[in-house]
């Protein structure tokens, strides 16, 4: 039993089936969405990810509007280090797509991650005003999971459960003899 829940997590974690409200690779600008999708295809294969970089290298993005009128937006890209003073943009940048028009809705880019590290993406549209969705990830780091806890856990209480209902079984049977 153990196993099987184990091995039915990890599907539980899959991105395919959401709906869009439960969507968690959604970045907003304003009040229009943009759906955020990343793969690594030499190091993960076909795999989709949309919060951290699992590792450097090279690294395909996939920006999908959700809005329509974003189509019409003049709209730029930035990946910045994630360090404390982010007053010079310039100086901080590893990748940078200038302002340009989608009519398509899709903006994909290619970027080789070189190094292990914290950055923030700058997904900015030029309308009457700058708006700009602010999203820090991390490439190459291992998030250290604890949810192997909640399976220890439960194995404890499932078998503390069996050997409670076994022993009364057992007292209840000498009882009878």
């Amino acid at each position: 039993m153990f196993i099987s829940c184990f091995y039915s997590s990890s599907k539980l974690y899959s991105h395919g089936g959401l709906s869009l409200e439960d969507d968690y690779c959604i970045l907003t600008l304003g009040t229009n969405k943009i759906h955020f999708s990343g793969y690594q295809p030499e190091n993960n294969g076909p795999k989709e990810f949309c919060e951290d970089i699992p590792e450097t290298g090279k690294t395909i993005v996939v920006l999908d509007f959700i809005d329509r009128e974003l189509r019409d937006l003049p709209l730029e890209v930035r990946i910045i280090n994630d360090i404390e003073d982010q007053t010079n943009l310039d100086q901080i940048t590893v990748f940078h797509k200038p302002y340009d028009v989608y009519p398509n809705g899709t903006l994909n880019f290619r970027h080789n991650f070189l190094e292990k590290g914290n950055y923030v993406g700058l997904v900015t549209i030029k309308n009457d005003t700058f708006i700009t969705s602010r999203f820090p990830f991390s490439v190459g780091i291992k998030k250290q999971s604890f949810s192997f806890i909640f399976y220890i856990v439960f194995s404890l209480l499932l078998g503390l459960g069996v050997y409670y209902i076994a022993r009364k079984i057992h007292i209840k049977t000498n009882e009878k003899v």
